[in-house]
């Protein structure tokens, strides 16, 4: 019901004024029971009266996955409609005493999400990196996780320069300096209290081994919103991802927040700005970004989990619609309704003999925060699908890159997501975790080998080869069948 009718109920005759009182009243009366009615049976939600004196069902109890890099809780979703008073005095009051206990229950919604954000205290430090020895013959044996680098890191992305010299590392990090990043190393990175920062900051190796800090590259400022003049209110960067355009000779840099996300341009081959942004802002606000170039050059862009667009050679403009892309079939989710998506962010894709791998991370339990941060991925053919079934990629290595190093093996990072320190690799096989937000991996990098293979009968295959990170555990909501040979 709107304002408009009880407007027009002063200037209608007394007749009319009864009638449309009768009516309005009665339909406010059965919307409120079934607002009471309702919430008995779904405990989980509750009813704010919006601006125009209706009754509006926040759905709190309502399903989606896992909290995105903007730090917005998914698990818990309340209404974005803002609760009024009711147009009139005596409305607000019937609300008020059919729906006290509403209040209640948008508090019990308030917690949870608290709940999801909850960072468990320790004086523990995160252990030091493996040993340079350690580290090199990892990289030869190619079959144990290695930590390769400290400090506080989300999302960690490695490419190779063009040089083919160098590996560059970038990522979701606090601002450089900061000096939370020592005193609080398991900052979960999400909530009121995270340390994200507004840069994006460099690092450069040879061998994985020693990494070489080259600084803040990019900040908030540099974001065409910015450079718009329009103001940005949370001045965060998160999931930076670096890309070499070998046709065009220079980095391509995509990141979020979605409310200033950017596709930026070096002016060269040098890592570094100045920016410029060839989609003029025009790009659209766009969630975890990544760009997929193919084996004829054309690229696209993939973002949220998952829609996909062609971009213009010259990186200004869409060529088409976006698709979306799902896997096949559906698993069902924690309140018993299918979901068809892969996950809920840290799209990406590669191409493996010829097929479009796409890759997506998601909680095993398919609840924000709780359980291990996987990756996993599907199948096509062509670029938009159709794609075949969701397939498990690896434990822990949710929002990782799969990334091939200079001598040819293909590895995927990893980094510490969890509400709580690490968890002990002893038995971690066998351990159900699914209480809370829970990883085996290092506060930093750590780099996971990767079995990529397309086998005899012409299926990709993808899998973590380390035994901690191989298999789904046993807080795993979907089935996934037996590991291939």
């Amino acid at each position: 019901m709107s304002r408009r009718p009880y407007s027009s109920f002063h200037r209608s005759n007394h007749h009319q004024n009864e009638v449309i009182k009768t009516v309005h009243t009665q339909s406010l009366r059965f919307c409120l029971a079934s607002a009471v009615f309702v919430s008995i049976l779904l405990p989980d939600c509750s009813f704010v009266v919006d601006a125009d004196g209706t009754t509006t069902l926040l759905a709190t109890c309502a399903y989606a996955q896992g909290t995105d890099v903007e730090g917005e809780v998914h698990s818990v979703l309340p209404s974005d409609r803002k609760g009024t008073r009711s147009a009139t005095k005596k409305q607000g009051e019937l609300h008020k005493v059919l729906l006290a206990h509403a209040p209640q229950q948008a508090v019990r919604a308030d917690q949870s999400k608290k709940n999801v954000l909850t960072e468990v205290f320790t004086n523990r430090n995160p252990a030091p990196v493996m040993e340079a020895e350690t580290i090199r013959a990892g990289l030869k044996s190619h079959d144990k996780a290695l930590y390769i680098k400290s400090g506080w890191i989300r999302d960690p992305y490695i490419s190779v320069g063009p040089e083919k010299k160098y590996y560059y590392l970038t990522g979701t990090q606090p601002r450089e300096g900061d000096p939370r990043e020592a005193k609080n190393p398991y900052n979960i990175g999400l909530g009121d209290k995270s340390i994200v920062g507004h840069q994006v900051r460099l690092w450069r190796s040879s061998d994985l081994i020693q990494w070489e800090s080259l600084g803040p590259i990019f900040t908030v400022d540099d974001t065409m919103k910015a450079k718009s003049g329009k103001k940005i209110a949370k001045r965060l960067i998160w999931a930076p991802e670096v890309h070499w355009l070998a046709d065009k000779g220079c980095w391509a840099m995509v990141h979020c927040p979605k409310r200033h996300s950017s596709l930026a341009l070096t002016t060269g081959a040098e890592l570094r700005g100045p920016w410029t942004h060839p989609m003029a802002g025009n790009m659209g606000q766009r969630h975890d970004p990544s760009i997929f170039t193919d084996d004829d050059g054309k690229r696209y862009l993939l973002w949220d989990n998952t829609f996909i667009a062609p971009l213009n050679d010259s990186l200004t403009s869409y060529t088409a619609e976006p698709v979306r892309i799902d896997p096949a079939g559906s698993r069902p989710g924690p309140d018993g309704k299918p979901i068809s998506h892969i996950g809920h962010e840290g799209a990406t894709m590669i191409k493996v003999g010829g097929k479009y791998v796409h890759l997506g991370t998601a909680w095993s339990t398919d609840q924000g925060r709780k359980g291990s941060y996987n990756l996993y991925y599907c199948v096509a053919d062509t670029i938009t699908g159709p794609y075949g079934p969701r397939k498990f990629a690896g434990r822990f290595l949710g929002h990782g890159t799969p990334f091939i190093d200079m001598n040819g093996e293909w590895w995927c990072t990893a980094f510490f997501n969890g509400n709580v320190p690490p968890e002990s690799r002893d038995g971690i096989v066998s351990r159900n975790i699914g209480d809370n937000a829970r990883t085996i991996n290092e506060q930093g990098v750590t780099i996971v080998p990767l079995d990529v293979r397309v086998l005899d009968d012409g299926e990709v295959y993808i899998r973590a080869k380390d035994p901690a990170y191989a298999n789904p555990g046993p807080d795993e909501v979907q089935q996934f069948g037996q590991k291939k040979r």
